[in-house]
């Protein structure tokens, strides 16, 4: 009995250490992206969806990018339309949002450049709300009108700024982003 609670302790302890990491997934259960949003006169394509999980089976995020129609991979983070969508399987504190961001930001942007944003970082921070499974948020950047994040279809907060946007979508995009896997799928590069 002894020697399966000291088991039971070790595995507990490697599962709590393990990383979040990313499978391929373009439709996740009974939900999928649309290929296209329509947003003015911008049309926004579909250009790669990933999965994240825990431990090969627990489902975290699934997520998309969209680029302006036409938009090489290698220009997703220049000034052209974008869009991040997440659909949450589990439920998620607004506060690991804004830890996740920072650090992400912390590994792909100088902090002088950061802290010129921290105005408009705050804003948007405190925009996220807690999530629960199925909830859905969306960051759009246009260059006409800035970077807007909803819930579940509802605006939350616009921020303005093509630099604003640039820094930001480094979290997914960037050289240092939060999943390297997640990155290559949402660029379509699997």
């Amino acid at each position: 009995m002894k020697r399966f609670n000291v088991t039971c302790v070790l595995l507990f302890t490697i599962w709590a250490a393990v990383p979040l990491w990313v499978l391929h997934g373009a439709a996740v259960d009974a939900f999928t992206f649309p290929d296209e949003y329509l947003i003015g006169q911008d049309t926004l394509t579909l250009r790669g969806t990933g999965l994240v999980r825990e431990l090969f089976f627990i489902k975290v995020v699934t997520a998309a990018l969209y680029v302006q129609d036409g938009t090489p991979v290698e220009q997703a983070l220049s000034d052209v339309g974008k869009r991040i969508e997440m659909l949450s399987f589990r439920t998620i504190p607004a506060d690991d949002f804004t830890r996740e961001a920072e650090i992400a930001l912390a590994e792909n942007v100088p902090a002088a450049a950061i802290e010129m944003l921290r105005p408009r970082l705050v804003q948007l921070h405190q925009a996220y709300e807690d999530l629960k499974p199925g909830d859905r948020y969306a960051l759009t950047y246009l260059p006409d009108s800035g970077t807007h994040l909803e819930l579940n279809g509802t605006p939350r907060v616009r921020i303005e700024g093509a630099d604003f946007a640039a820094v930001y979508f480094k979290i997914w995009l960037g050289g240092k982003p939060i999943h390297k896997k997640l990155k290559a799928q949402l660029l379509g590069e699997k």
